[in-house]
């Protein structure tokens, strides 16, 4: 996951022409990095009981390796934070409290607590808003050229950024249906069914490929 976001945002770089700055790479890497590897391990009753996948039975068969990771990456941004004593940091906290919010169970709900991500309906939202928060506005936010997001063709290519992740991000649903069911997870297919879903997918993918040409 940190790999292709980390992608998205040096094409955004490129295609906009923002001067080079690695540390901000590197802090974005790190970042979504340790977020995605806390999500995985972080222990509450959601944990993958029971998942006989691939990828998480090389996760217990790594835990070692995996934890490792996910310490490294925390410190990497911890050092990268310090480095930079920028008020331009700031532009990290929303995204930040989402992601935190999204594996922590905050949220009071029926006498219990839940994660953001249990909310119905909201975790293909979340992932597509703050993939594109990071992947693209941020690098305007960050170098002081906010305002710019709020005019043409900025404003399509938000657009454009977040139709192309919410098609790509309806398929992990898909694979994780039998997952979500059984925690109980109200996702878009899990009510409009996995051909429709499909559908809506290709459908977003068509949009985004016509907001492309538009932008460009």
């Amino acid at each position: 996951v940190a790999v292709p976001v980390t992608c998205l945002v040096l094409e955004t770089l490129i295609i906009f022409d923002f001067p080079a700055k690695y540390d901000l790479i590197l802090l974005i890497y790190s970042c979504t990095l340790f977020t995605y590897c806390f999500h995985r391990v972080w222990p509450n009753k959601y944990n993958y009981q029971g998942e006989t996948s691939p990828r998480f039975a090389w996760f217990k068969e790594n835990k070692t390796l995996f934890n490792s990771i996910m310490a490294l990456a925390l410190v990497s941004a911890f050092v990268l934070m310090a480095m930079d004593y920028s008020d331009k940091l700031i532009w990290f906290v929303p995204v930040g409290v989402i992601a935190l919010c999204y594996t922590l169970t905050v949220i009071p709900y029926q006498g219990g607590w839940i994660r953001l991500r249990d909310v119905p309906y909201l975790k293909v939202f979340l992932i597509v808003a703050s993939v594109t928060y990071v992947t693209f506005c941020l690098p305007f936010l960050y170098y002081g050229w906010g305002e710019l997001l709020f005019r043409m063709p900025i404003t399509l290519g938000v657009l454009s950024r977040a139709l192309f992740l919410f098609a790509i991000t309806l398929p992990f649903d898909i694979r994780d249906l039998d997952f979500d069911r059984n925690t109980n997870l109200i996702t878009i297919p899990g009510i409009v069914g996995v051909n429709n879903t499909k559908t809506i997918s290709l459908v977003l993918l068509a949009l985004f490929l016509a907001a492309e040409s538009i932008s460009y």
